[in-house]
């Protein structure tokens, strides 16, 4: 099962929107693209295992009418979702443990969502200020 998580720009397309028809998305989906690679740079530096960073991919998504094409950080590791979120034991419909020995359990490690959580904010202002300088630039 994949972990993923959508560089959501939901609230930001409004104005995006207008950007995006004024700048063109020559200019628009680089910049998506490159705060889209940092999320994943920083994503790699929190997964706690070698072929989970190596899971880490960014993906274009197709377009959308007149939006630029939108970036999606995930891994394709396919333990990446037990890994973020841990286990609970598991019960057979008679109600009996399918762990014999030891729980079948594992804790999770969160690596994922917390470094979305910390860091899109960053992103989107950085994104906000890159467009704005580029619209200063064709109004200049």
């Amino acid at each position: 099962m994949d972990t993923e998580t959508t560089i959501d720009f939901s609230d930001f397309y409004k104005q995006l929107d207008k950007l995006a028809k004024t700048l063109g998305p020559e200019i628009v989906e680089p910049m998506l693209k490159d705060k889209a690679d940092q999320l994943a740079d920083i994503v790699q530096q929190n997964a706690p295992y070698a072929h989970v960073k190596k899971g880490i991919k960014v993906k274009q998504m197709n377009k959308r009418g007149d939006n630029p094409k939108s970036e999606i950080v995930k891994t394709t590791a396919k333990d990446s979702y037990w890994i973020e979120y841990g286990t609970s034991e598991r019960f057979r419909k008679s109600g009996a443990a399918t762990g014999k020995e030891f729980k079948d359990t594992a804790n999770g490690h969160p690596f994922f969502r917390p470094a979305v959580d910390s860091n899109q904010g960053r992103l989107y202002d950085e994104l906000f200020d890159e467009l704005k300088k580029s619209v200063e630039s064709i109004c200049e």
